[in-house]
């Protein structure tokens, strides 16, 4: 597994966060999304629903920590990946850490 640098820090991160707490980003070619709930709670998920292929990252955050899907409104679990009522395949989950130089992403 090799960790990639997504942001130098939160400062940097900070001013690139949507009002629905959701930013889309690539990683080697692969759409990501960063659901963002704090500092120290950012969760990485596949962009892509697994439903219909709608970009999730356009969707909303509930209080139960799930992205719905803009699309047909399915819902997924940010931390772990599933569907709320298992009606689709679950997202791909991505580990982040932060570290002293920044937010990185363990790519498989």
């Amino acid at each position: 597994m090799e960790a990639i640098r997504l942001f130098s820090s939160w400062e940097a991160l900070e001013p690139h966060i949507p009002a629905n707490r959701m930013l889309h980003i690539k990683v080697r070619g692969t759409s990501i999304c960063l659901a963002v709930f704090s500092k120290d709670d950012i969760k990485a998920f596949q962009n892509v629903c697994p439903h219909r292929g709608a970009f999730l990252s356009q969707g909303s955050l509930n209080f139960q920590q799930e992205v719905v899907c803009p699309l047909h409104a399915y819902r997924y679990h940010c931390g772990n990946g599933r569907e709320a009522e298992n009606r689709s395949p679950s997202l791909r989950i991505y580990t982040l850490l932060w570290q002293a130089d920044g937010l990185y992403i363990q790519w498989p």
